[in-house]
């Protein structure tokens, strides 16, 4: 897909499944602009970083930021528990189905928790990690464009991200979460 064409990429429906306080929910009908409207800790930012996760890929915004990180640090850093915030109910993953403009065009973002393997101690040493105190969530993208990342962070919040397969195709979609 053209960079043109991947800047005015419009989002026709959202689903969320185990996303922070949402246990599963979709939205339909959504075009150029929508307004989300509700009480407090009703889940509208919720709907947004899932938007936002799911179309960047949790790979990089517009301005390089790592999505996924910055969506664990923007409500406060707990330590390693933040990790399992955002997971609905304890789960140990969850799923954002984006649904295009384009007919049959969709992306799909699977993230869940997984374990740090011995291979990686290493490198995430040195580049500055706490390896005596991390935690790992893999994320795959399927749909206009496919990923599969670790994203490693460790007790004070560092973190680092590493591709897991040479099988990245396409290109995620411009985005920027600004609040």
């Amino acid at each position: 897909m053209a960079a043109a064409e991947r800047a005015r990429v419009l989002v026709r429906s959202v689903s969320i499944r185990g996303l922070r306080g949402i246990a599963e929910g979709k939205l339909d009908g959504l075009s150029g602009i929508t307004i989300l409207v509700g009480p407090n800790n009703s889940g509208k930012s919720t709907i947004l970083e899932a938007l936002y996760l799911a179309a960047s890929g949790c790979e990089y915004d517009l301005l390089t930021r790592r999505p996924l990180h910055y969506v664990l640090l923007r409500r406060g850093w707990f330590g390693l528990p933040t990790v399992n915030w955002l997971f609905f109910e304890d789960r140990e993953g969850c799923n954002i189905v984006l649904n295009l403009e384009r007919e049959g065009v969709h992306v799909e973002l699977e993230l869940r928790l997984a374990g740090v393997e011995a291979d990686y101690m290493s490198s995430l040493r040195s580049r500055g990690l706490d390896v005596e105190a991390l935690t790992s969530i893999a994320s795959s993208v399927k749909g206009l464009f496919t990923r599969e990342l670790k994203h490693f962070m460790d007790a004070t919040g560092q973190y680092d991200i590493v591709q897991e397969t040479e099988t990245a195709a396409g290109h995620p979609v411009e985005t920027l979460l600004l609040d």
